[in-house]
């Protein structure tokens, strides 16, 4: 386990490094700790991106007495935190099939994670190679139940021109469907924005055409 080195009796803080070749942003929250927002940038063609956390330390409360505890949490921890939730969080993640992150106890830069970390680089690629194969399959899958484009994500669709370009334009569902941008009106009752084509606001039910209300069988609403 890493510890935190002293200096005439003073406490150094820790640091570790997140290493990310995931070709999307990162943003990690975590409440209740403090610093508690992380943000990693999107790598391009799989070149490490590092993220140098440091210790945080978060709250506990004792009683009306004594108050608050102070605890503290080390760089290890919040980093091995941050790799561990946001791959947790992804579809069809597992081990060495998941995102291509992970952390070192350390200060780390991008040139040093080339020349002395290669093995898990190489581990890292390849997890997320297997991991896009099987966002692949599971895109594949869901296209031929429900033949729907809102199924598929863009993370499955930059997944599948990742492992097969040649043969990304077969797929029915790599092309991103965008719908028409819908006009919008504001509730003048609650303020609330709500597609121009609304009868009632679906936030507070006002009325916002009497005209068409009125020839509605099923409206059981008073007029404003």
């Amino acid at each position: 386990m890493p510890s935190r080195t002293y200096n005439q009796g003073v406490v150094m803080e820790s640091k570790a490094t997140v290493v990310s070749i995931v070709p999307f942003p990162i943003d990690e929250e975590k409440p209740g700790l403090i610093p508690g927002s992380y943000h990693i940038d999107a790598s391009l063609n799989e070149e490490p991106i590092c993220l140098t956390i440091g210790d945080s330390f978060f709250y506990v409360y004792i009683d009306a007495d004594r108050g608050n505890l102070r605890v503290p949490a080390p760089s290890y921890q919040v980093a091995h935190s941050i790799c561990f939730d946001y791959i947790s969080a992804q579809l069809e993640a597992a081990e060495s099939c998941h995102p291509g992150i992970f952390w070192k106890n350390g200060l780390w830069t991008p040139k040093r994670v080339k020349e002395e970390a290669k093995e898990e680089l190489a581990m890292a690629r390849s997890a997320q190679f297997n991991w896009f194969t099987e966002l692949v399959k599971r895109a594949d899958d869901d296209w031929q139940k429900y033949r729907a484009h809102y199924a598929i994500s863009d993370t499955q669709r930059y997944a599948l021109r990742a492992v097969d370009p040649e043969n990304s334009k077969d797929r029915e569902w790599v092309l991103a469907i965008k719908p028409d941008k819908e006009v919008s009106q504001v509730c003048p009752a609650c303020g609330s924005e709500v597609p121009d084509t609304a009868i009632i606001c679906r936030f507070c039910q006002f009325v916002l055409n009497a005209d068409k209300y009125k020839t509605m069988s099923f409206a059981k609403l008073v007029v404003r």
